[in-house]
Protein backbone atom coordinates (compact mmCIF):
# COMPACT_ATOMS: atom_id res chain seq x y z
CA UNK A 1 0.00 0.00 0.00
CA UNK A 2 1.42 3.36 -1.05
CA UNK A 3 1.81 6.23 1.41
CA UNK A 4 -1.11 8.67 1.51
CA UNK A 5 -0.26 12.38 1.35
CA UNK A 6 -2.36 15.52 1.48
CA UNK A 7 -0.54 18.17 -0.57
CA UNK A 8 -1.78 21.60 0.45
CA UNK A 9 -1.04 24.76 -1.54
CA UNK A 10 -1.64 28.29 -0.30
CA UNK A 11 -2.28 30.53 -3.32
CA UNK A 12 -2.78 34.28 -3.58
CA UNK A 13 -1.86 35.35 -7.10
CA UNK A 14 1.65 33.88 -7.36
CA UNK A 15 3.03 33.80 -10.90
CA UNK A 16 4.24 30.20 -10.54
CA UNK A 17 0.90 28.78 -9.37
CA UNK A 18 -0.14 27.03 -12.58
CA UNK A 19 3.19 25.26 -12.98
CA UNK A 20 3.24 24.51 -9.25
CA UNK A 21 -0.05 22.61 -9.65
CA UNK A 22 1.17 20.71 -12.72
CA UNK A 23 4.32 19.56 -10.95
CA UNK A 24 2.31 18.37 -7.95
CA UNK A 25 -0.03 16.43 -10.23
CA UNK A 26 2.96 14.66 -11.80
CA UNK A 27 4.14 13.07 -8.51
CA UNK A 28 4.61 9.30 -8.59
CA UNK A 29 4.89 6.34 -6.19
CA UNK A 30 2.46 7.91 -3.70
CA UNK A 31 -1.28 8.33 -3.28
CA UNK A 32 -2.16 11.98 -2.81
CA UNK A 33 -4.86 14.60 -2.94
CA UNK A 34 -4.16 18.22 -3.79
CA UNK A 35 -5.87 20.75 -1.54
CA UNK A 36 -5.76 24.43 -2.59
CA UNK A 37 -6.49 27.44 -0.37
CA UNK A 38 -6.93 30.56 -2.50
CA UNK A 39 -7.37 34.29 -2.02
CA UNK A 40 -6.59 34.55 1.70
CA UNK A 41 -3.86 36.46 3.48
CA UNK A 42 -0.90 34.32 4.51
CA UNK A 43 -2.02 34.29 8.14
CA UNK A 44 -5.65 33.40 7.38
CA UNK A 45 -4.56 30.75 4.88
CA UNK A 46 -2.49 29.01 7.58
CA UNK A 47 -5.42 29.16 9.99
CA UNK A 48 -7.64 27.57 7.33
CA UNK A 49 -4.99 24.91 6.68
CA UNK A 50 -4.83 24.09 10.40
CA UNK A 51 -8.60 23.62 10.52
CA UNK A 52 -8.64 21.49 7.37
CA UNK A 53 -5.82 19.25 8.58
CA UNK A 54 -7.56 18.72 11.91
CA UNK A 55 -10.61 17.37 10.04
CA UNK A 56 -8.82 15.31 7.38
CA UNK A 57 -5.60 14.03 8.97
CA UNK A 58 -7.13 10.62 9.81
CA UNK A 59 -7.26 9.85 6.08
CA UNK A 60 -3.57 10.53 5.40
CA UNK A 61 -0.11 9.54 6.57
CA UNK A 62 1.49 12.93 5.86
CA UNK A 63 0.75 16.52 4.99
CA UNK A 64 3.09 18.49 2.76
CA UNK A 65 2.71 22.25 2.51
CA UNK A 66 3.71 23.48 -0.94
CA UNK A 67 3.45 27.22 -1.42
CA UNK A 68 2.18 28.46 -4.79
CA UNK A 69 5.59 29.95 -5.64
CA UNK A 70 7.30 26.57 -5.22
CA UNK A 71 8.12 24.25 -8.12
CA UNK A 72 9.05 20.67 -7.26
CA UNK A 73 12.30 19.44 -8.75
CA UNK A 74 10.96 16.21 -10.30
CA UNK A 75 8.23 13.56 -10.17
CA UNK A 76 9.58 11.74 -7.12
CA UNK A 77 10.10 14.60 -4.62
CA UNK A 78 7.22 13.70 -2.32
CA UNK A 79 8.03 10.00 -2.50
CA UNK A 80 11.64 10.65 -1.44
CA UNK A 81 10.57 12.89 1.44
CA UNK A 82 8.02 10.43 2.79
CA UNK A 83 10.44 7.51 2.47
CA UNK A 84 13.02 9.34 4.58
CA UNK A 85 10.41 10.23 7.19
CA UNK A 86 9.32 6.60 7.44
CA UNK A 87 12.85 5.20 7.61
CA UNK A 88 13.87 7.75 10.28
CA UNK A 89 10.57 7.57 12.21
CA UNK A 90 10.34 11.36 11.98
CA UNK A 91 7.39 13.60 12.74
CA UNK A 92 8.55 16.33 10.37
CA UNK A 93 11.02 17.13 7.63
CA UNK A 94 12.18 20.40 6.10
CA UNK A 95 14.06 20.45 2.79
CA UNK A 96 15.74 23.47 1.25
CA UNK A 97 14.73 25.09 -2.03
CA UNK A 98 16.84 26.97 -4.55
CA UNK A 99 15.73 30.58 -4.15
CA UNK A 100 15.65 32.86 -7.19
CA UNK A 101 16.31 36.12 -5.32
CA UNK A 102 19.43 35.05 -3.43
CA UNK A 103 20.49 32.26 -5.81
CA UNK A 104 21.04 30.16 -2.69
CA UNK A 105 19.37 27.40 -0.71
CA UNK A 106 16.68 28.52 1.73
CA UNK A 107 14.33 26.60 4.01
CA UNK A 108 11.13 25.95 2.17
CA UNK A 109 9.38 22.58 1.83
CA UNK A 110 7.85 20.98 4.92
CA UNK A 111 6.17 17.61 5.43
CA UNK A 112 4.40 16.57 8.64
CA UNK A 113 3.25 13.30 10.17
CA UNK A 114 -0.49 12.95 10.73
CA UNK A 115 0.26 12.91 14.47
CA UNK A 116 1.55 16.50 14.38
CA UNK A 117 -0.93 19.20 15.36
CA UNK A 118 -1.39 22.76 14.08
CA UNK A 119 -2.33 25.86 16.04
CA UNK A 120 -5.12 28.14 14.82
CA UNK A 121 -3.65 31.11 16.71
CA UNK A 122 -0.60 32.05 14.66
CA UNK A 123 1.80 35.02 14.64
CA UNK A 124 1.24 37.66 11.97
CA UNK A 125 4.76 37.68 10.52
CA UNK A 126 5.53 33.96 10.85
CA UNK A 127 2.17 32.18 10.47
CA UNK A 128 3.91 29.00 9.31
CA UNK A 129 5.29 28.61 12.83
CA UNK A 130 2.15 26.73 13.82
CA UNK A 131 3.06 23.05 14.21
CA UNK A 132 3.58 21.26 17.51
CA UNK A 133 3.65 17.75 18.96
CA UNK A 134 6.87 16.73 17.19
CA UNK A 135 9.23 14.02 18.42
CA UNK A 136 11.83 14.23 15.63
CA UNK A 137 12.26 16.85 12.90
CA UNK A 138 14.78 16.29 10.10
CA UNK A 139 16.38 19.39 8.59
CA UNK A 140 19.69 21.01 7.72
CA UNK A 141 22.63 18.65 7.36
CA UNK A 142 20.49 15.61 8.16
CA UNK A 143 18.68 15.95 4.84
CA UNK A 144 21.02 18.04 2.71
CA UNK A 145 21.28 15.12 0.25
CA UNK A 146 17.66 15.88 -0.76
CA UNK A 147 18.32 19.56 -1.53
CA UNK A 148 17.34 21.37 -3.54
CA UNK A 149 13.95 19.68 -3.55
CA UNK A 150 12.60 22.41 -5.81
CA UNK A 151 12.69 26.07 -6.78
CA UNK A 152 11.39 29.11 -4.93
CA UNK A 153 9.95 32.07 -6.86
CA UNK A 154 11.44 31.09 -10.21
CA UNK A 155 9.72 33.95 -12.09
CA UNK A 156 8.10 36.24 -9.50
CA UNK A 157 5.74 39.12 -10.17
CA UNK A 158 6.69 42.62 -8.95
CA UNK A 159 4.27 42.29 -6.01
CA UNK A 160 5.75 38.94 -5.00
CA UNK A 161 9.25 40.37 -5.17
CA UNK A 162 8.36 43.44 -3.11
CA UNK A 163 6.67 41.27 -0.48
CA UNK A 164 9.67 38.93 -0.35
CA UNK A 165 12.04 41.79 0.44
CA UNK A 166 9.68 43.44 2.92
CA UNK A 167 9.12 40.25 4.90
CA UNK A 168 12.75 39.16 4.86
CA UNK A 169 13.79 42.50 6.32
CA UNK A 170 11.20 42.31 9.12
CA UNK A 171 12.36 38.75 9.85
CA UNK A 172 15.97 40.04 10.11
CA UNK A 173 17.07 37.68 7.34
CA UNK A 174 19.85 40.00 6.30
CA UNK A 175 22.06 37.30 4.83
CA UNK A 176 19.40 36.39 2.25
CA UNK A 177 18.93 40.08 1.40
CA UNK A 178 22.69 40.60 1.10
CA UNK A 179 22.87 37.72 -1.38
CA UNK A 180 19.89 39.18 -3.24
CA UNK A 181 21.72 42.51 -3.48
CA UNK A 182 24.85 40.87 -4.86
CA UNK A 183 22.78 39.04 -7.49
CA UNK A 184 21.02 42.29 -8.44
CA UNK A 185 24.34 44.15 -8.57
CA UNK A 186 25.56 41.66 -11.15
CA UNK A 187 22.36 41.20 -13.20
CA UNK A 188 20.37 44.43 -12.59
CA UNK A 189 17.05 42.59 -13.02
CA UNK A 190 13.69 44.11 -12.06
CA UNK A 191 12.57 41.24 -9.81
CA UNK A 192 15.52 41.59 -7.44
CA UNK A 193 15.22 45.38 -7.67
CA UNK A 194 11.62 45.09 -6.43
CA UNK A 195 12.77 42.78 -3.61
CA UNK A 196 15.36 45.31 -2.48
CA UNK A 197 12.79 48.12 -2.71
CA UNK A 198 10.53 46.06 -0.46
CA UNK A 199 13.33 45.67 2.08
CA UNK A 200 14.14 49.41 1.94
CA UNK A 201 10.45 50.20 2.49
CA UNK A 202 10.32 47.89 5.52
CA UNK A 203 13.44 49.59 6.90
CA UNK A 204 11.81 53.01 6.52
CA UNK A 205 8.46 51.93 7.95
CA UNK A 206 9.95 50.55 11.17
CA UNK A 207 6.75 48.51 11.40
CA UNK A 208 6.23 46.48 14.55
CA UNK A 209 6.29 42.75 13.79
CA UNK A 210 3.28 42.38 16.07
CA UNK A 211 1.12 44.56 13.81
CA UNK A 212 2.37 43.25 10.47
CA UNK A 213 -0.24 42.32 7.87
CA UNK A 214 0.05 41.27 4.24
CA UNK A 215 -2.65 43.80 3.31
CA UNK A 216 -0.41 46.61 4.54
CA UNK A 217 2.44 45.35 2.38
CA UNK A 218 0.19 45.23 -0.69
CA UNK A 219 -0.94 48.84 -0.09
CA UNK A 220 2.68 49.93 0.18
CA UNK A 221 3.51 48.19 -3.10
CA UNK A 222 0.64 49.87 -4.98
CA UNK A 223 1.99 53.31 -4.03
CA UNK A 224 5.54 52.70 -5.25
CA UNK A 225 7.12 52.87 -8.69
CA UNK A 226 10.49 51.53 -9.78
CA UNK A 227 11.58 55.00 -10.89
CA UNK A 228 11.45 56.23 -7.28
CA UNK A 229 14.51 54.14 -6.42
CA UNK A 230 17.74 54.87 -8.24
CA UNK A 231 20.61 52.42 -8.51
CA UNK A 232 22.57 54.52 -6.02
CA UNK A 233 19.81 54.10 -3.40
CA UNK A 234 19.94 50.36 -3.81
CA UNK A 235 23.75 50.36 -3.61
CA UNK A 236 23.62 52.39 -0.37
CA UNK A 237 21.12 49.93 1.07
CA UNK A 238 23.28 47.03 -0.07
CA UNK A 239 26.20 48.41 1.94
CA UNK A 240 24.00 48.59 5.04
CA UNK A 241 22.54 45.13 4.66
CA UNK A 242 25.94 43.55 4.10
CA UNK A 243 27.13 45.01 7.41
CA UNK A 244 24.04 43.70 9.23
CA UNK A 245 24.27 40.08 8.06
Amino acid sequence: MMVRILASTLENGEAEFRECVERIKSQKEIEFQHHIISGLSERNAHIELARTWSKRKKDFDFLVKIDADTLLQDEYCLSRMSNVMISENASGIQIKLLDYFSNSLISGLNMFSSEVQFRTKVPRLRPDNFDFGHWKVLKGKDVEFLAPIGFHAKYPSPKQSFSFGYRRYLKSQYDVLAKCFLEWEEKRDDSRRWALIGAITAQRDKLSKIWFSSNQVEKKFLNIQLSQFSDSKLVDFGKIIRRLR
